[in-house]
């Protein structure tokens, strides 16, 4: 499973490529990371906060929220006039964020424009559908409405179901009957009018769904043996519908879910060879990879035509806007995407210009001017500390986590293919025979324990999921009924984590160490935990009030006394060591069964689970053996299972190697 990892001399390597100040650089985002480490209290005390979700989203960076702070929103103004001091500023900076990314990007203003839209890279999607006139219909989708699809998920949602045609097209043939499209729909253009849409098995729902809404046949491409987008597969639908009017590969860059990264220029170069374009989605793989727009000037096919980028996942990208790089002579639309202020030359009351630059005739309205600021700094930020080095460190950690991972093949499994290239997302699931932990119990554990900060679901990528999950026909329809039942816990998932190349080395062995330790002994704790059925949450039963705090605490002293500033990162190192040691005495406080604990403490055989919902099969009747997925704390009442875990767990002990120090 694992790649065979490399000694410490080795892992010093990419650090020792950098020049003195890209050192400083990468040591600057090291101390100023805002709530790293800030104390967490929990059920078992206090801990360090280590973030750990960085593919969901970025952490804010002191140096540069304290550079906006005093250099630029002292000069904030709307960018709609140059005629102020205030205004001139104001223009000058975005522009100048805007160049940032282009050149960051391989870009040239010639060729390429940066439009700054909305939120990550759903808007930009949707920004790019609109430019090419394909934006989803009003009514929704006039698709293949499926027996089967609708039958099934109307346990879900009472609502109509529509499922779009992502059949491969064999089985549509198949058919004996095709069920008439819904009434009172919009009508689709004609079959052989429609733009085709090629997108992966592994794509995240932004990159789907939109495209299931819009008036186009939409095609998932098969993967290949080594789990990638299959070219042949890809160049076989190229040829099919070759004469569409329009042709448009849609891929994800790199999973969200796996880390697994798309072979871009390959893809690119066989989509331009059909006159297709070539569009993708950087939205997990843009902080952690180089983007090469490229160009059509020197006769390369390997350019791209089009890329989304969610910057609120860069360190520092909080507060960022969603990005769409775009080819400017692909832009079709003679009208904005949202016409309004800022869009126009000249309006008249029954006469109005729009403006000829795509940048200003798409980002009407005010934008949001300080985030595009911001957008430019992380990514100019990325440049400085060097995408060779962010692409070597990345390797460097994953090889850290397999060598301890690769450990325990039985309890901690791996999703996707763990080979090189990839990035450092990984997701996983932690099994006991044929049910697992519920992911957001390990997500819990990993914060109540160790302070580290983990996501738990789907990840917003749910065909991708269902392939790699593989779940059975009888567990997905247990899922379907407990979810339609208004249990969301039911649903399956996983949970991941990330190690960004400006982890130390201790941090990112801490992570490493405290998820194998969690694989390995977190079932001990499933009596002392609550599990909400409904939200799927669980909680320490210590901790069944969490608070939270609120915004109006800004007014709990005078506004005077509020001045700006930061917040700082707190400068304590933790000892990463000593929190590993108590983190294994929690989890081995029971050395004994933990049935015998139960029966001894009285606890009945529903204790731990709470359903606020009107009806709950598991509940009312009792489910299938192995239906239900995960483990309950009422499974621990099983004192044959709990010997058994309890055998195999004593035989194991973390790998001799501590976190490097």
């Amino acid at each position: 499973m694992a790649t065979p990892a490399t000694d410490h001399a080795e892992h010093e390597r990419a650090e020792a490529s950098l020049r003195p100040d890209q050192l400083k650089l990468l040591e600057q985002i090291r101390s100023n990371v805002i709530g790293d480490c800030m104390p967490l209290d929990g059920p078992f005390g206090s801990k360090p906060l280590i973030y750990a979700d960085y593919t969901a989203s970025g952490r804010s960076l002191g140096m540069i929220e304290n550079f906006i702070q005093q250099r630029v929103l002292p000069m904030y103004a709307n960018t709609h006039t140059d005629a102020s001091a205030t205004g001139r500023q104001t223009s000058h900076a975005r522009e100048e964020a805007r160049n940032m990314v282009l050149s960051a990007c391989g870009g040239n203003t010639h060729e390429h424009a940066v439009i700054f839209t909305g939120s990550g890279s759903t808007s930009a999607i949707y920004k790019f559908m609109g430019l090419l006139d394909v934006m989803p219909l009003p009514t929704g989708h006039a698709g293949v409405r499926a027996p089967k699809a609708r039958n099934t998920l109307a346990k879900l949602d009472k609502a109509e179901v529509v499922e779009t045609d992502l059949e491969p097209e064999d089985k549509r043939k198949s058919r004996r009957t095709k069920p008439a499209a819904p009434k009172n729909k919009h009508p689709m253009p004609p079959r052989r009018r429609r733009a085709v849409v090629f997108i992966s098995e592994y794509e995240h729902h932004s990159n789907d769904l939109p495209w299931r809404e819009a008036p186009v046949d939409l095609v998932r491409v098969r993967c290949g043996t080594d789990e990638h987008v299959c070219l042949k597969h890809l160049e076989k639908l190229l040829k099919k519908y070759r004469k569409r009017p329009l042709l448009i590969g849609s891929f994800s860059a790199g999973s969200n879910v796996t880390g697994l990264l798309s072979p871009v220029p390959e893809l690119a170069r066989l989509l331009h060879r059909y006159g297709a374009l070539a569009c993708f989605d950087y939205a997990a793989a843009a902080p952690y990879v180089p983007i090469a727009l490229g160009s059509k000037a020197y006769g390369n096919e390997g350019y791209l035509d089009a890329v989304y980028i969610s910057p609120h996942k860069f360190i520092g990208g909080p507060g960022t806007p969603g990005l769409l790089l775009v080819r400017r002579d692909v832009c079709r639309n003679a009208v904005p995407v949202v016409p309004g202020g800022g869009t126009v030359r000249f309006v008249s009351a029954d006469a109005h210009l729009y403006t000829r630059e795509i940048e200003h005739r798409e980002e009407g309205g005010t934008p949001d001017i300080v985030g595009a600021v911001r957008c430019g700094l992380v990514f100019e930020l990325k440049h400085r500390v060097g995408e060779d080095f962010i692409v070597a460190r990345e390797h460097e950690l994953l090889e850290r986590a397999w060598k301890v991972w690769s450990t325990l093949p039985e309890q901690l499994v791996l999703l996707g293919p763990q080979k090189l290239p990839k990035l450092t997302i990984t997701s996983f699931i932690i099994k006991f025979g044929k049910r697992m932990l519920h992911y957001n119990f390990v997500v819990a554990l990993l914060n109540d324990i160790f302070g580290i900060q983990s996501r738990g679901g789907c990840s917003c990528a749910g065909p991708y999921g269902l392939s790699l999950l593989k779940p059975s026909q009888e567990v997905f329809d247990w899922v379907l009924t407990e979810m339609g039942g208004g249990h969301d816990g039911a649903k399956m998932g996983w949970t991941r984590v990330n190690f960004p190349y400006f982890f130390t080395d201790e941090q990112a062995d801490y992570v490493i160490q405290a998820v194998a330790l969690v694989a390995q002994h977190g079932w001990r704790l499933l009596p002392h935990y609550t599990f909400d059925l409904n939200s799927g949450i669980w909680t320490h039963k210590s901790q069944s009030d969490q608070p939270v705090s609120s915004l109006l605490a800004l007014f709990d002293r005078p506004i005077a006394e509020s001045k700006p500033s930061a917040p700082a990162s707190t400068t304590i190192q933790p000892d990463y060591n000593q929190l590993l040691a108590q983190g294994r005495e929690i989890l081995m406080a029971t050395s004994e069964p933990v049935a015998a604990s139960l029966q001894e403490e009285g606890h009945d055989a529903d204790s731990g689970v709470h359903d606020t919902a009107s009806t709950h099969s598991n509940r009312k009747k009792k489910t299938p053996a192995l239906v239900r997925w995960y483990m309950l704390p009422e499974d621990c009442q099983d004192a044959s299972l709990m010997k058994e875990l309890v055998a195999k767990t004593e035989a194991w002990s973390l790998p001799t190697q501590q976190v490097v120090s």
